[in-house]
């Protein structure tokens, strides 16, 4: 079940919002501690028109630790990957604050900065943040190119097991639009 909805104030100021909820049947991870999972978002998106420097995206996320599907959290891709044990199935919900900037300065040129919190309202799980910062080049219209640093502390991680401390990458991306 789920719910989406917006409201523009003005060409360059937008509020949404979403709402899901799941209804597990016995089986699914999780579903002995919640079956009807929920999700739901607020953000505001103030373009680059209306702050003249840089579009900002501002969004919270919340949702309970037995959501089955994506997660805001994958946004942490060396702690979500197949087969790691995570608070999916645990009691709690988790909360995510996400603020992005993206400044376009030309229509080849543009450059971006992220910052990303989570808390996992769990005992065995220390809050997470994230830094990204980076630049992106429209080559052609189907070809575009990234590279940016990213930065993730894990605090004390899991029990201060498996992914502790802080891990930084830089990432080189292409996109080619057919």
């Amino acid at each position: 079940y789920g719910a989406y909805l917006g409201y523009n104030f003005t060409p360059s100021v937008a509020l949404r919002g979403y709402f899901y909820m799941q209804d597990l049947d016995d089986g699914w991870a999780g579903a002995n501690v919640e079956d009807s999972p929920m999700t739901w978002s607020v953000l505001l998106d103030l373009k680059q028109d209306l702050l003249k420097f840089t579009s900002l995206w501002v969004q919270y996320i919340e949702q309970d630790n037995t959501w089955v599907g994506p997660r805001a959290s994958t946004q942490y891709p060396a702690i979500f990957t197949p087969g790691e044990n995570y608070p999916i199935g645990a009691d709690g919900t988790s909360k995510t604050f996400m603020v992005n900037a993206q400044q376009q300065w030309n229509d080849k040129w543009e450059s971006f900065i992220q910052y990303m919190t989570t808390d996992w309202d769990n005992e065995a799980w220390d809050d997470t943040d994230q830094y990204t910062i980076g630049i992106g080049y429209q080559y052609t219209p189907q070809i575009k190119f990234w590279l940016a640093y990213n930065y993730i502390d894990y605090n004390n991680g899991h029990n201060g097991a498996g992914y502790t401390g802080n891990e930084s990458v830089v990432l080189f991306r292409t996109a080619i639009d057919f």
